[in-house]
């Protein structure tokens, strides 16, 4: 993958391969939007930031003129994802093969998404570098903003226990404090795996010259 398509923790993939009837695609995409369900797999991956296919029509690419003329439409494939380019690859061949076959089910040469070394030579083949893309954050992965989410809802939730407590005339300042603690361990225990770490520094670090 080339290293302008890397930004952060998110890297850019775009692919674009030659059609033969693309009405095929336009039919079968179609279906698809009818069908949401089939791509609810693509959907819990939790690498994925963006993914879109778009089908380039022959007879409307832009400035296209008598000297630039193509026998074939064209399907452009556009994502983010967090992680190597081959776990990405190995995902969709894994988790939604029917899916992709579908997807590209008309483009010239597709070898199919299983075994996924054919698969990955053909995506690899027909990349081209993404110069520019928008990725709202690129230096968090989709596990990343999905802890901070729950982190943020698990305060909210002490808030509001905090407030009711603390409105209960009938209880004295120790038994609030109890009372809190008790849904602070609750909580805390349940964030256990979604609290960032730095880690151990590394060997070169300062900090282990001190």
């Amino acid at each position: 993958m080339p290293l302008g398509d890397i930004v952060g923790k998110s890297s850019a993939l775009t692919v674009v391969t030659p059609l033969w009837c693309s009405w095929i695609n336009r039919f079968l995409f179609a279906l698809y939007r009818s069908l949401p369900a089939q791509f609810f797999p693509l959907v819990n991956l939790q690498m994925i930031h963006f993914a879109r296919w778009v089908i380039l029509p022959k007879d409307r690419w832009p400035g296209r003129s008598e000297k630039f003329k193509t026998r074939y439409s064209y399907l452009l494939f556009v994502s983010n994802f967090n992680g190597t380019w081959d776990v990405y690859l190995d995902e969709f061949s894994d988790v939604i093969s029917l899916g992709m076959d579908t997807m590209w089910y008309r483009s010239i040469g597709y070898p199919k998404s299983i075994p996924s070394s054919p698969f990955k030579s053909y995506i690899d083949d027909n990349s081209i570098e993404c110069s520019y893309y928008y990725n709202a954050l690129p230096g968090f992965s989709l596990r990343d903003v999905s802890s901070a989410l729950k982190v943020r809802k698990a305060i909210n939730y002490l808030e509001e226990q905090l407030s009711e407590i603390n409105q209960d005339p009938d209880k004295n300042d120790a038994t609030k404090d109890d009372l809190f603690f008790q849904h602070f361990q609750s909580v805390m225990a349940n964030l256990a795996n979604h609290f960032p770490s730095t880690g151990k520094p590394p060997p070169h670090s300062p900090e282990n010259f001190q």
